[in-house]
């Protein structure tokens, strides 16, 4: 995952809870004295909701093939499922002076790693300015000009990703020129 020639992992931290189920999946990273274990999950599958269908080890990262459950589907039963197909691509980058290592989407469009709430309708606010794949001021990057119509809030306004946002960010949904959403990014909160 993070190029230094030692094999790292993917796992999921599994609840089970009656007939709910939530499963979180963490990257670990070999380091010399023990594994490390990322703080942001990269994928989430949970009953009547996200569903995880393949995991695969692809060069410099993994691969990740989910079905989303958004509001769109709230006429279909849990187990039927969501229809919201997604493959993405995830990395480690390290970020800052203290070299913390996050997870980044690679693909299909670069982005933040970890869990993304899901695509709600509203307004897509023009966007143009620089934006974070991680929650913190070292993981800025750009846009280049017309890349993409613009971005929504991920989840309702109260909610971040698996219960809360670091202070002073907010999760966004960005709305490619094809209206399409194929990765989410963070902002910091004026």
């Amino acid at each position: 995952m993070n190029g230094d020639g030692v094999d790292d992992a993917l796992a999921p931290v599994e609840m089970l809870d009656g007939n709910s189920f939530s499963s979180l999946w963490f990257i670990w990273l070999a380091t010399v004295d023990q594994p490390e274990q990322l703080v942001h999950p990269v994928a989430a599958s949970r009953s009547c909701g996200d569903f995880i269908n393949e995991v695969t080890a692809v060069p410099g990262g993994i691969e990740i093939t989910e079905t989303r459950r958004t509001i769109f589907d709230a006429d279909h039963s849990c187990a039927e499922g969501g229809t919201w197909e997604e493959t993405r691509t995830i990395a480690v980058e390290q970020f800052g002076e203290d070299k913390i290592w996050l997870p980044v989407q690679t693909s299909p469009e670069r982005g933040y790693g970890g869990v993304c709430n899901e695509e709600l309708p509203g307004d897509v606010m023009p966007f143009d300015e620089p934006y974070y794949l991680a929650p913190t001021m070292q993981a800025k990057e750009e846009f280049t000009s017309g890349e993409i119509r613009g971005i929504s809030i991920a989840g309702l306004e109260d909610q971040g990703t698996e219960g809360g946002e670091p202070g002073g960010w907010r999760l966004y949904n960005v709305v490619e020129t094809d209206d399409s959403v194929e990765r989410c990014i963070w902002l910091p909160i004026h």
